[in-house]
């Protein structure tokens, strides 16, 4: 059986963010180049609250590098150690919950940036 643990996400934030004018070509010679990472981290509160990150760099062929970090406090019902978050959170795909809010910062920012004509994909995390 199964040792489901139970948690919430406490806050979420996006921690920060840049936005790069670029005449490099992407590295995989496409017009866009994105790649999406996540990471849990100990909170110096207790051992039932970690730091669930997740992190984008999105780079337009010639035009910008975008890079955007968004957090989360990740708060467990119990005590846990780092594996055991990271797997408990790993199941439930936490990542898939931050990503559309980054999504849509990524997307307004760059508007407001004077790239209209965008579009991130959404991304099914395993």
């Amino acid at each position: 059986m199964i040792n489901q643990q139970k948690f919430h996400l406490e806050n979420f934030w996006v921690d920060s963010f840049e936005l790069t004018p670029t005449v490099e070509p992407t590295t995989n010679g496409q017009q866009f180049f994105m790649n999406a990472t996540s990471n849990v981290y100990y909170t110096e509160k207790n051992n039932k609250d970690f730091k669930l990150t997740l992190s984008i760099e999105l780079h337009k062929d010639k035009k910008f590098i975008f890079k955007a970090c968004q957090m989360a406090i990740v708060n467990f019902e119990e005590d846990m150690n780092l594996e055991e978050a990271k797997d408990a959170i790993s199941d439930v795909g936490s990542a898939k919950l931050l990503y559309p809010y980054l999504r849509a910062f990524t997307l307004a920012t760059l508007k407001l940036a004077g790239h209209d004509k965008i579009n991130i994909p959404i991304l099914m995390f395993d």
